[in-house]
């Protein structure tokens, strides 16, 4: 997919179920942190593609796997040799997090190497905190955290967390999934820890995401570059591509509240 036509983020709801989302916040509470070598600065765990599709150790390599199986995540991604996970907890109370591009980071002849995923992806655990935003030349897209929400997009755009709207002095739970098509790009830690891996399946029919019944893909929320209006950023229907779709945008007179994102 060539840059012009991607679009900047695509959002799907409702696509994991209650007993997906418990599992997945029960085990990282208790996963302990990856261990890298010294010369890498990234600190995330990788697993390849073929050893979630045919034994998964834990309830994160069980739903990476289950997402390699859905016809439309691939239609998006395309082949990949892998991912790499990680979780994020917080208060709702905490500063944003600042813009940054999701890279893995290496010390190479005392040079720091910086690699980007293919696409990054986020599964919201919790409905707490501020919203995603990501950046790409003069567009702004705002996603909320919504439990069951999943959102992707370009691994090399930047993007960070905005202060909540209604801090609740609660925590903000993600899980970041990176998706890699060079394995030899990635540094995160090859060692798998072990976990429960029954896991309930995705919310899918098996025929594609767009055709679900009660899966609604969302749209974001844009700025324009000029910073005087909000614009609704239409993201596409299904997770297929389409160069018209995510580029429609329709000017909103008023501001809305971040919790219509």
């Amino acid at each position: 997919m060539d840059v012009e036509s991607r679009p900047v983020a695509l959002v799907v709801e409702s696509f994991f179920s209650e007993e997906q989302l418990d599992s997945l916040k029960a085990f990282i509470q208790d996963c302990p942190e990856p261990e890298v070598p010294p010369n890498v600065l990234t600190e995330e765990y990788w697993v390849f593609a073929k050893d979630v599709l045919q034994q998964p150790c834990n309830p994160p390599e069980v739903l990476i796997g289950q997402l390699l199986r859905c016809p439309d995540v691939i239609a998006t991604i395309g082949e990949v040799a892998g991912a790499q996970w990680s979780w994020h907890d917080y208060l709702d109370t905490d500063d944003p997090k600042v813009f940054h591009t999701d890279c893995n980071r290496r010390l190479v002849d005392c040079e720091t190497i910086r690699t980007n995923p293919d696409w990054s992806s986020v599964v919201y655990l919790t409905n707490e905190g501020g919203a995603t935003m990501i950046w790409q030349d003069n567009e702004f897209v705002a996603v909320q955290p919504y439990r069951g929400r999943y959102l992707l997009f370009p691994g090399d755009l930047p993007h960070g967390v905005l202060c909540a709207q209604e801090p609740k002095n609660k925590d903000r739970v993600i899980l970041s999934i990176t998706w890699w098509r060079d394995a030899d790009a990635a540094t995160g830690s090859r060692v798998r820890p072990p976990g429960c891996c029954e896991l309930p399946g995705l919310r899918s029919t098996g025929q594609g995401l767009h055709e679900n019944e009660g899966t609604e893909f969302e749209s974001a929320y844009a700025l324009d570059s000029s910073g005087s209006a909000f614009q609704r950023f239409y993201v596409l229907r299904s997770l297929k591509c389409s160069d018209t779709a995510h580029r429609h945008v329709e000017t909103i007179t008023e501001p809305r509240d971040a919790a219509d994102c």
